[in-house]
């Protein structure tokens, strides 16, 4: 399990080299859960400096509103802004979490990498 979370890690480097931020994000969330089944080892290789970018608040406000159901078009009654403005916000959040979907969006924000 160490090597693959290292080999998860080299991954999210070279995926963040050439500016894929989702795929980067997304083995570095790999990394991450296979490194805790290894009862706390730590190497050279599992340490990453740079932290994903976080969610704007808008962002983050739209996709709490999507986890908890609520489809873009409601959404975006709600919040007084275009569907395609809700949609653009969700795409913002999975490219920083490094998912594809809302039922990624909801496995993202309850892991805690």
């Amino acid at each position: 399990m160490l090597l693959a979370a290292e080999a998860a890690s080299g991954a999210a480097e070279a995926f963040s080299r050439v500016g894929n931020r989702r795929a980067a994000t997304a083995a570095l969330r790999r990394s991450g859960a296979l490194a805790t089944s290894c009862e706390g080892a730590a190497t050279p290789a599992l340490f990453h400096p740079a932290v994903p970018d976080p969610l704007s608040e808008r962002d983050r406000q739209i996709a709490m509103l999507a986890l908890k159901g609520m489809a873009s078009k409601d959404i975006a009654e709600r919040l007084f802004l275009s569907v395609r403005t809700v949609s653009n916000h969700l795409q913002h959040a999975y490219t920083k979490l490094g998912v594809t979907s809302r039922a990624g969006l909801a496995e993202a924000v309850a892991s805690p990498c």
